[in-house]
């Protein structure tokens, strides 16, 4: 059986690139620090493990009410057609392992697409941070922006390069790329 990496990941997402519009790093309240003089903490991984779970629970309700507030008065459509309105979403998390920075989080990398045409960046701004914030819960650290394509500058390399470090951090547990929070919407894609 063939172990998928990092370059796999990227090769798998560049062929949805043209459906991309916005790039979101959105910050969560998880924090993996440890402080090494704490005796009192004996399963660090284990906590860091509960942590990521938590985030990627947070994330995926985020996302279904960003979804939802895309087509305001109409959500329950995003849930009956899914593969016509929800939104692209390709998403990563950073920071799952055990620091001594106390100012690092666990947060996300997610790319966006399938949006409604007539909503700028700042309306996208605006939805995310309201179901991110107020309906998840979580930081205020949020930055929305619109997908930039540039050679030497590739988004998809920047949010994997912690599984450049280690190959174990692709896929499984404790990895980078959370698959339950992604969604390719087939249908809506084909008609572009």
């Amino acid at each position: 059986m063939r172990n998928y990496g990092i370059d796999d990941w990227n090769s798998f997402v560049a062929e949805y690139d043209k459906h991309i519009t916005h790039v979101v790093v959105a910050h969560t309240k998880q924090r993996p620090f440890v402080n090494a003089q704490d005796k009192r903490i004996t399963d660090v991984e284990g906590r860091v493990a509960w942590q990521a779970t938590q985030a990627i629970k947070d994330c995926r309700y985020a996302l279904n009410c960003f979804n939802k507030l895309l087509h305001y008065g109409n959500g329950s459509r995003v849930v009956r057609n899914a593969e016509q309105y929800r939104a692209l979403s390709f998403v990563t998390l950073e920071g799952a392992k055990v620091t001594t920075d106390s100012r690092q989080t666990l947060h996300f990398n997610i790319s966006l697409g399938n949006l409604p045409k007539h909503f700028t960046t700042q309306d996208i701004d605006t939805l995310f941070k309201y179901a991110w914030c107020d309906m998840a819960g979580q930081s205020r650290d949020v930055l929305v922006q619109d997908y930039y394509r540039q050679e030497g500058k590739n988004w998809h390399s920047y949010v994997g390069k912690e599984a450049n470090y280690d190959r174990q951090r692709v896929w499984g547990k404790n990895s980078i790329v959370v698959v339950e929070n992604c969604w390719i919407p087939h249908k809506a894609l084909a008609t572009d």
